[in-house]
């Protein structure tokens, strides 16, 4: 099943924009938006254009599989200059105070940016430089100034040992139905995470949460092994055939028992034991991470990554990146070793 999202833009380039779809009908309709001047689009004929062109969009990016700028860090392919990517992060804005309080029309050499470290590089920093001209409405000024969390199509200007340039066809905010029992839903809000207690077959982990006076201890995990954890999830969602482990594995259990919220959905477990018993890191994930490009590579609606230990913002990071791909949009878990804990003890399993 596939989840759609729509989004209200706050930038918009339409030249770009009809270049990349080929639409000769849209540059019909944006031949009147060419205007330096701020302008408020209600419903002119100017945002009437720019609405057609945002939909036109949409449509596209759901169609054409544009990878996320997480995913092919992650994946460690070669960013170069063109690349198009898509992601969903939070920004800095700045340069657009400078514009803020004219009425004077904008000159052509107005440009601003967004920009932030990367969650899952921190190594670098993505830069996005956009004209102010281009913002569709007087409420853009304030969603792209601050802090900020944006939605952000673009294309790759150049690339360094510590920045990312790029810049946009698109910048908005995504928008879908918060209510997971929805078949079209997902929660943009957050990129698609759902906490171990939403999934209805792991619900009796809210009484051990209700009933704790103390974090559990992650040390009693490191006797227990990943098969022993796998089986007794397995267990736990009535899932009654467990594959055997091999190295060329996409999941290490699938099942389609598994409902959040009352909406059952098919899920695919990954499971992480105590051979590196320490905070998850990409590292942990095999080479540049690609068991997260396996997991997410499994016709699965639900993505679970279940730890012996904490887990690193880095791996959250990366998930999201994977779960926010607006062509394939998705739900995913991260269970960790205190959650894990937690349900073994609410399920009675593995002796806890």
């Amino acid at each position: 099943m596939k989840y759609t999202v729509s989004f209200t833009a706050w930038y918009l380039n339409p030249d770009r924009i009809c270049q990349l779809i080929k639409s000769k009908s849209l540059l019909e309709h944006i031949k009147g938006i060419r205007n330096e001047s701020r302008q408020v689009f209600a419903l002119s004929s100017e945002g009437l254009a720019l609405a057609a062109i945002k939909d036109e969009l949409e449509n596209w990016l759901r169609e054409n599989p544009i990878p996320t700028l997480g995913e092919i860090l992650a994946t460690n392919k070669p960013l170069k200059e063109g690349d198009l990517f898509t992601i969903y992060h939070d920004f800095y804005g700045r340069g657009l105070s400078k514009y803020g309080n004219s009425n004077e029309p904008l000159p052509r050499t107005a440009i601003a940016e967004i920009h932030n470290l990367l969650k899952y590089d921190q190594k670098r920093r993505l830069r996005i430089f956009y004209s102010p001209s281009n913002l569709t409405s007087a409420t853009a000024w304030s969603r792209l100034s601050g802090r900020t969390r944006l939605f952000c199509f673009c294309y790759v200007e150049r690339v360094s040992a510590t920045e990312i340039i790029a810049h946009p066809y698109m910048i908005g905010d995504p928008h879908a139905s918060l209510e997971l029992n929805l078949p079209t839903s997902w929660d943009a809000g957050q990129y698609g995470e759902v906490h171990v207690s939403q999934i209805d077959q792991f619900s009796r982990i809210r009484s051990v949460y209700e009933a704790e006076k103390a974090t559990p201890h992650l040390e009693i995990l490191k006797s227990i092994p990943e098969r022993l954890i796998k089986f007794a999830f397995a267990e736990i969602i009535n899932e009654g055939k467990i594959p055997k482990d091999w190295s060329g594995e996409q999941s290490d259990l699938f099942s389609c028992n598994v409902s959040v919220t009352g909406k059952y959905m098919s899920a695919a477990f990954l499971f992480k034991g105590p051979a590196r018993f320490s905070e998850m890191k990409m590292t942990h994930l095999g080479k540049n991470g690609d068991q997260i490009v396996r997991l997410f590579s499994e016709p699965a609606q639900l993505l679970v990554l279940q730890h012996c230990h904490n887990v690193s913002n880095a791996v959250r990071s990366t998930m999201r990146a994977f779960a926010s791909r607006i062509h394939d949009l998705r739900y995913f878990s991260i269970i960790n070793g205190y959650d894990t804990l937690r349900l073994l003890s609410a399920y009675k399993k593995c002796g806890i």
